[in-house]
């Protein structure tokens, strides 16, 4: 029912999902590039639910708290601790190694703002 809905508003909004996704794999890393806009998560959502695949991304801790932490967790939310003792790379391979199946998507800039590079953390969660 969402699968069909969130086709038809992708539609109208003028996105097209085309290529192979790789629900063979256990483990997976997507970069997704450029994360320049408030409207990247709910596209990422509608597009996980159009295609009928379970991808997931991690998300500071605080923002899983009610009212809608269980909101966040079944639309494929990891919480993360970074405080100091845990910083957001550590926090995110330490999710990997917990989860056996986890294709988790990645905006490598870690930023919405205009960045000349890439972080670098992406890589090292990829590894």
């Amino acid at each position: 029912m969402f699968s069909g809905l969130s086709r038809l508003i992708l539609k109208l909004f003028g996105w097209k999902i085309t290529g192979h996704y790789p629900v063979e794999l256990a483990k997976v890393v997507i970069a997704v590039a450029p994360h320049t806009s408030n409207w990247d998560f709910p596209i990422g959502v509608l597009v996980n639910s159009a295609g009928k695949f379970r991808a997931n991304y991690v998300g500071k801790h605080s923002i899983f708290r009610w009212p809608f932490g269980y909101l966040f967790r079944w639309l494929g939310g990891i919480p993360v601790d970074r405080s100091k003792s845990h910083n957001f790379v550590a926090a995110t391979v330490e999710a990997f190694q917990r989860e056996a199946r986890l294709h988790l998507v990645l905006a490598p800039e870690g930023t919405r703002k205009k960045v000349e590079k890439f972080k670098t953390g992406f890589y090292h969660i990829a590894r």
